[in-house]
């Protein structure tokens, strides 16, 4: 058998010189079937590289996703949390605004004129007391009773407490609502506050003044006298204010103080 040769020649740039190699079919055969292996190895190697790159992404997407969704349920957490404040305050100002009463507390949408008879059975009769010291000291104690602001003059809900800069206290209640004078007193003004818009302040024979502000109407002038309990205004949101509400400051000889000590019982 005549073994078959091949003649493989590389030329020159010039073509002056030539390399001539001879190989057997079989050299060639084995040359070329080497050559494929290679290249068929880098081509998986490339193609599993790539898968491997490929999901690399994914997982690297999926840890993304992941923490995405973590934060997106924490905040929906924070979010329910907030819902949940949000429901209880609204229901205590539908508390406020009358839209939902109160057990235990009635709210009154318009002040109420007192019958002239219905006024003189509520008055309390004079008691009698051998010992004149008695008597006197009980006046006293009425008088001063009277003179001290110690009952929440609108039937509604603290909203906003007293403290270094807001120097009262601020009282939800639907428009309309009687204010009552906390206190037996002279109207020392009566009239428009940038801030407060409607304002009505009463001074006590004690030393005390109560302010009154942010009134719809107002039912009394100045220089007249209150007496403790007697409708002098209505709840209003005038001034700087976007809610109806009553801000109410009690002052001491010309100091603030937190109305929230003073308030024993409702009118």
């Amino acid at each position: 058998m005549i073994n078959k040769y091949y003649t493989i020649q590389i030329f020159s740039s010039d073509g002056r010189t030539a390399i001539t190699r001879r190989m057997s079919k079989a050299l060639l055969i084995l040359i070329c079937t080497i050559f494929l292996l290679i290249v068929f190895g880098i081509l998986t190697l490339v193609s599993f590289y790539g898968n491997v790159y490929v999901k690399a992404m994914r997982v690297k997407n999926l840890e993304e996703r992941n923490k995405y969704l973590e934060e997106e349920f924490k905040k929906i957490e924070t979010l329910q949390k907030d819902i949940a404040e949000i429901t209880k305050q609204r229901e205590k100002l539908e508390v406020a605004l009358g839209i939902k009463d109160k057990t235990g507390d009635i709210l009154i949408k318009k002040p109420i004129a007192k019958r002239e008879k219905e006024t003189q059975k509520e008055k309390i009769e004079d008691v009698v007391f051998e010992n004149p010291e008695m008597e006197k000291y009980l006046k006293e104690s009425k008088m001063m009773n009277k003179s001290i602001p110690n009952f929440i003059p609108v039937n509604g809900w603290i909203t906003k407490g007293f403290d270094v800069v807001h120097k009262g206290v601020d009282i939800a209640a639907p428009v309309g609502t009687p204010i009552f004078s906390s206190m037996d007193g002279k109207v020392s003004f009566t009239g428009w506050d940038s801030i407060l818009g409607n304002v009505i302040k009463v001074e006590g024979i004690s030393g005390y003044t109560t302010v009154y502000g942010h009134c719809s109407k107002i039912f009394v002038k100045k220089g007249g006298f209150v007496r403790k309990g007697e409708i002098i205004a209505s709840v209003g949101k005038t001034g700087r204010t976007d809610a109806p509400h009553l801000h109410y400051e009690i002052e001491m000889n010309g100091l603030n103080m937190n109305p929230e000590l003073f308030f024993i019982k409702r009118y």
